[in-house]
C-alpha cells in the first residue's frame, strides 16, 4: 500500500475582514432611508450605517458592499436632515402663525371689552 501525504486545502468562510461591519452598514443604511418619515429619528442609524461603513473599508473589506452602504448611508442622512430642517420651518411658521392669531384674538376680546365699558359708563337709551 502506498502511503499518500494528503494535505487538504484550508477550510475559508469566504469572509474578509470588516464583512460584518459592511453588512450592518447596509442594514442601517437602509433603516435610516425607511425612517425619513420620522424628522430626524431616522438620521441616527445613518450616522452609524456611515460610522461602520469608514470601519469596514479601514478593516480591509475591499468589496462593492462596503461602498454601496456608504453611499446608502450618506443618502439617508443628507434627506434625513433636509426632512428635519423642513419639520423646523414648518414648526416654526405654525408657532408664528398660532401666536399672532392668539395676539390678535385677544386684541380684539380687549377692544370689545372697553367698546362695552363705554356704552355702559355712557347709560342706555332707557335710563332716562
Amino acid at each position: 500500500m502506498e502511503n499518500y501525504n494528503y494535505n487538504p486545502a484550508p477550510v475559508q468562510n469566504g469572509s474578509q475582514p470588516g464583512s460584518g461591519f459592511a453588512i450592518a452598514s447596509l442594514v442601517l443604511g437602509i433603516l435610516g432611508v425607511l425612517f425619513i418619515c420620522l424628522y430626524g429619528i431616522g438620521l441616527i442609524p445613518s450616522v452609524l450605517a456611515i460610522i461602520f461603513a469608514v470601519i469596514a473599508k479601514k478593516k480591509g473589506y475591499a468589496g462593492g458592499l462596503g461602498t454601496g452602504a456608504l453611499i446608502v448611508a450618506i443618502a439617508g442622512a443628507v434627506l434625513n436632515l433636509i426632512m428635519g430642517l423642513i419639520m423646523i420651518f414648518v414648526m416654526g411658521t405654525a408657532m408664528v402663525t398660532y401666536i399672532d392669531r392668539a395676539n390678535s384674538a385677544s386684541k380684539s376680546v380687549s377692544l370689545h371689552n372697553s367698546a362695552v365699558l363705554d356704552s355702559s359708563e355712557r347709560g342706555s337709551v332707557w335710563d332716562d
